[in-house]
């Protein structure tokens, strides 16, 4: 191996215990650095593999230096590391997190797993502000085996990483790879590739009568406790592999798929689902209701990664083994969400035909008349979805009303409380789309009332009073969001906005800029700082933010014109003058692009064409006039 420190090294060569050694020589040359040396192979340790033993490394010293951060950023650190809440109470759980499974009718979006990864950096980035100032070495073996959130953290990490503090990150990956070689080359301008020609270890067998002893003394020791269930859950899934245990091992599987979704880490729950799939239909294809119970997490994976084809496969494949309508009507219903939501083009009357099928399935179910209530308001909730997508909002809104009432009516205070707050927020959606911002305030209150710690709530309501000119309570909104959530770059723009439309320019440009810290690839956010350069003077930086907006986003008009204007006034007419072509050849029926272009033409004494464009915007004026 070689001794240049890059921010990024990759060594590639066959994994095995030759190439842990000769990383762990590297590292101990690196004698000014604080070094790791990190395992990553999902399948020995799990799907935070690496990670939880990165983190839980720093925890002495975070405890020690900054307590705080255990508070601050509690939701992550319960998640990587599972044991700790035990010690550790998590803050602010929302109906979400608290429902039990029979009542959870809401899942996380997919970013939420992204917000996690970006809550981890701020936690390290904050911790290292504390720590002693050494570079840090972190070398991950058998990288290409970490989980999905693994392997965002540490490209996150890299991207984010503070340049007044030095970072270097290694990879250890198997050979014969040149996809992901090219993948690794995306993350950093300057990557070093080091080949090594290490032996491989040969496969480890476990004799099945020891798998079976080990696994015996595993399930006695943890099988009441869930979180060391969690914790040993690879090794179960080994060891009931090695002694021949199918069923045992598919439980486990099932076990890995469910504490993945029901968490919104949905492409881990696949590494767990997906294989489960496949064994559990060729080797227990009567297991009905272990089947089932494994279509619904892998439906909500699928759907959550925004796959509506593989999603509507297992909904097809569920409805297609069961005849039972207390199993049918929940699978009528997500088919019918797939048609409604999901598909393209959306098709709302095979929607609703599902929907009725739903209904009819409810009907005829042998359970209890509670629950028949509240699965009728659920179904007729998402024909209010439906009727909301058709622009007949009043009729939506007709439809969770009552459906909010037969709830409060028909069943205890407590029960299908998530539910309820849905109604509520999607009466709240619908006032918001007809421009009734009082009762869509009223609705968004009653449904923070009743979840008072999700985050999104705060940023949708933070929205309306944005739009109406309610400042204070709008950033008094998007503040509470964003203590109640991991970091995520829509709530930091909305409050960028915020601040911009008061002119406190730095204050936006702040939010601007930890949006952008999240998501680089935020265009909107890009458009609105440049904008708030431009109030500021700031020309050259305005314009280097408009300029990354277009690399991302290359056919918006309205940011090459905005551009052109500030090569205008660095008397770069040439430039000027290309943005407007671009701009006009993007939306060619606005006058003011000609005006604007007029103005460069007479800068370089084009005049005839700019008398041309002057005209054309005085046509374009007038045919809007009449049309509009």
């Amino acid at each position: 191996m070689t001794s240049n420190t890059k921010q990024l090294i990759i060594w590639v060569g066959n994994a095995g215990e030759q190439r842990t050694q000769a990383a762990q020589a590297w590292l101990a040359d690196q004698t000014a650095a604080r070094t790791w040396l990190l395992s990553m192979n999902r399948a020995n340790l799990g799907h935070w593999a690496g990670l939880n033993s990165f983190v839980s490394s720093l925890l002495p010293a975070i405890k020690a230096q900054a307590p705080e951060l255990l508070v601050k950023y509690d939701y992550e650190l319960a998640l990587v590391l599972p044991q700790l809440q035990r010690e550790l109470a998590v803050r602010n759980p929302s109906l979400t997190d608290i429902s039990n499974p029979q009542e959870r009718t809401r899942n996380y979006a997919a970013d939420r797993a992204f917000r996690i990864v970006q809550g981890l950096i701020d936690l390290v980035h904050e911790f290292r502000q504390t720590a002693p100032d050494q570079p840090w070495v972190i070398v991950c073996d058998q990288f290409d085996q970490a989980g999905s959130l693994v392997t965002m953290f540490f490209k996150e990490l890299l991207r984010r990483a503070d340049p007044r503090m030095s970072l270097t990150i290694g990879f250890l990956v198997e050979p014969n790879q040149p996809e992901l070689l090219n993948e690794y080359h995306s993350w950093h301008a300057h990557v070093e590739v080091v080949q090594g020609a290490w032996q491989a270890d040969p496969p480890i067998v476990i004799d099945p009568a020891e798998a079976k002893r080990q696994l015996e003394v595993l399930e006695r020791e943890h099988t009441f406790d869930p979180i060391e269930i969690e914790l040993h859950l690879p090794q179960l899934i080994q060891l009931a592999t090695a002694a021949n245990e199918p069923r045992k091992r598919l439980g486990f599987m099932h076990e890995g798929l469910s504490i993945c979704s029901t968490r919104g880490l949905y492409a881990d729950a696949l590494y767990y689902g997906e294989p489960l799939r496949v064994a559990m239909e060729h080797e227990f294809p009567k297991s009905v209701d272990f089947r089932l119970s494994a279509y619904l997490k892998l439906y909500n994976c699928y759907i959550g990664l925004k796959q509506a084809e593989p999603a509507l496969d297992i909904a097809e494949t569920a409805v297609s083994i069961t005849d039972n309508p207390a199993r049918l009507y929940s699978w009528y219903y997500l088919i019918a969400m797939i048609h409604a939501r999901f598909a393209e083009p959306r098709d709302f009357d095979k929607a609703e035909y599902y929907l009725d099928l739903g209904i009819e399935a409810i009907n005829k179910a042998d359970i209890p008349a509670h629950e028949k209530l509240f699965q009728s308001s659920f179904n007729r909730n998402g024909l209010a979805l439906i009727r909301h997508f058709q622009k007949r909002p009043l009729e939506a809104i007709e439809i969770c009303q009552e459906c909010y009432k037969n709830l409060e009516t028909g069943l205890d205070t407590e029960d299908h409380k998530l539910h309820r707050s849905v109604l509520l927020y999607n009466i709240a959606q619908v006032y918001d789309s007809l421009k009734d911002y009082p009762k869509a305030i009223e609705y968004y209150s009653l449904t923070i009332e009743m979840d008072p710690n999700y985050a999104e709530y705060y940023n949708e309501r933070a929205n309306i009073y944005l739009h109406i000119g309610d400042y204070a309570a709008a950033e008094r909104d998007y503040q509470r969001s964003i203590e109640l959530s991991p970091p995520y770059t829509e709530v930091w723009t909305n409050l960028g906005q915020c601040y911009q439309v008061q002119e406190h320019f730095e204050k936006a440009i702040g939010a601007f800029s930890r949006a952008l810290d999240i998501d680089p690839k935020n265009v909107v956010a890009l458009n609105h700082r440049a904008e708030c350069y431009e109030g500021l003077g700031q020309t050259q930086a305005a314009i280097a933010d408009y300029s990354a907006s277009l690399k991302l986003k290359t056919s918006e008009a309205s940011t090459f014109a905005n551009r052109a204007i500030l090569y205008y006034e660095l008397g770069e007419i040439e430039a000027s003058l290309a943005d407007l072509n671009t701009a006009i050849s993007l939306q060619p029926d606005l006058a003011e692009l000609y005006e604007n272009r007029a103005v460069a033409l007479e800068a370089l004494e084009r005049h005839a064409e700019a008398e041309h464009d002057r005209q054309q915007a005085i046509l374009l004026a007038k045919a809007h006039e009449v049309n509009g």
